[in-house]
């Protein structure tokens, strides 16, 4: 029995550390290193749980110390898992293929201003007048006003002298109209030119723009990665603390019921052996009294009653039957021969003095054996 009990002590305790280790592990990350270790240390305590150390304690403490490393790890951003590492290493040589080469990172410098005048390449330096230009046309367009200007007085000047007009006023109204005419002109092709290198800063604008657009894209392929699998080690971390959960209540429940079986066992073995003990004691007054009223024979039978009567079980009335025969039987020791109506000369009681001779008090001991 103390043995089982022993057995029934260390079973509990052992469903206690797995329980306690259930519900740390529920907050940490299959697949983890901190996962496995605690699964090795679980078992391993577990094994000891017989042992004079405090494995529940000790379970709390490494569970706790480890869920806690874990939580840092992933506010620092680091790969919980092998396979979110080995994600994060596929995307990382993602990241580095689509990275921006040196005439992209050109586009973009320009388009910043982070372009200097020197060591630059030729691919570098057009970028770089484009924005200038675009910020300042007037700064760069070459105006070409005063040329055509002098070239179409000097036409009308020679046509004049040609025809013997040159005192008249037509050269003078002629060479007007010609500078009104190109001086439109020049108005339009100055805006033209500026349009155009506005234009062209847009271009180059739009290529920055499809850049960065790229490079978001790929990070924000990267974040909705990341809260994909966060959202399911949410789920799956929610639904192993809800099984958890489960077990513990479940535990719970079986020590509630193993403690009522250990409770009704305790007490029907203390009424067993109480029961044994009357019995004993029983037989014992039986076996005294049989013996003094019917000798040895007499003495069974009085065992046999008094076991039944104290002890309960067994058939009191064929016990009494028994006692009863014994008084007909002719004793070894001769002190009684309840068989013959005459006396032996040893014996100082008549069968009328006999208590086995009176119906009555031979019911009160039954009703003392009863009592």
């Amino acid at each position: 029995m103390a043995d089982f009990g022993h057995g029934e002590d260390v079973s509990r305790q052992r469903e206690e550390v797995l329980s306690i280790g259930q519900s740390f592990l529920s907050q940490l990350v299959p697949g983890s290193p901190e996962y496995v270790q605690f699964q090795a240390e679980l078992q391993r305590l577990a094994q000891n749980v017989g042992s004079p150390a405090n494995e529940q304690g000790m379970a709390r403490d490494i569970g706790l110390r480890l869920v806690q490393q874990q939580q840092a790890r992933a506010a620092a951003g680091e790969a919980i898992t092998p396979q979110q590492q080995q994600t994060n290493t596929a995307f990382q040589q993602f990241r580095d293929v689509s990275a921006f080469t040196p005439e992209e990172l050109a586009v973009l410098e320009a388009l910043r201003g982070e372009l200097g005048d020197e060591g630059l390449t030729d691919l570098e330096r057009t970028f770089q007048s484009i924005t200038r230009t675009g910020a300042d046309p007037s700064s760069v367009y070459e105006s070409t006003l005063q040329p055509q200007l002098d070239l179409a007085f000097d036409q009308i000047n020679r046509q004049a002298a040609q025809r013997g007009l040159v005192d008249s006023g037509i050269p003078l109204e002629l060479s007007q109209r010609a500078a009104a005419e190109l001086a439109i002109r020049e108005a339009e092709s100055r805006q033209a030119f500026r349009q155009q290198a506005l234009g062209n800063v847009k271009d180059l604008f739009n290529v920055g723009q499809a850049l960065r657009q790229r490079e978001i894209n790929l990070e924000g392929a990267n974040v909705n990665l990341a809260q994909g699998r966060e959202a399911d080690i949410l789920d799956l971390l929610r639904s192993q603390s809800a099984s958890a959960f489960k077990r513990e209540e479940a535990l719970g429940e079986r020590t509630t019921d193993r403690f009522a079986t250990l409770g009704d066992a305790a007490r029907l073995r203390d009424q067993e052996e109480g029961a044994a003990r009357s019995k004993m004691l029983g037989q014992g007054l039986g076996a005294a009294a049989g013996f003094f009223l019917g000798g040895p024979a007499g003495a069974k039978a009085g065992a046999n009653l008094g076991g039944s009567l104290f002890g309960g079980g067994g058939d009191a009335g064929s016990s009494v039957e028994s006692l009863l025969a014994s008084r007909r039987q002719d004793p070894v020791s001769g002190a009684f021969n309840f068989g013959n109506t005459q006396p032996q000369p040893t014996s100082r009681l008549s069968k009328s003095s006999s208590i086995l001779g009176n119906d009555d008090k031979f019911n009160e001991l039954l009703a003392a054996f009863q009592g």
